[in-house]
């Protein structure tokens, strides 16, 4: 038995299956994005604090 038939019987292509697939997508897009977000967010506190911290003369926390 090769690849494609065992995929035959596993996907009937029914509109369950697509309704699945669509969900799991989508959270894999929002979910994906939210933690881009997360992440870039992250980065730029941590790289402004390094810079008000490599500067000894501030003498107020921009923070």
């Amino acid at each position: 038995m090769n690849l494609l038939q065992v995929w035959h019987i596993v996907w009937n292509n029914e509109p369950l299956q697509w309704v699945i697939l669509s969900v799991f997508l989508m959270a894999s897009f929002f979910e994906s994005l939210f933690t881009w977000e997360y992440v870039k967010k992250e980065l730029k506190d941590t790289n402004d604090a390094i810079k008000y911290l490599s500067n000894p003369k501030n003498t107020r926390n921009p923070l």
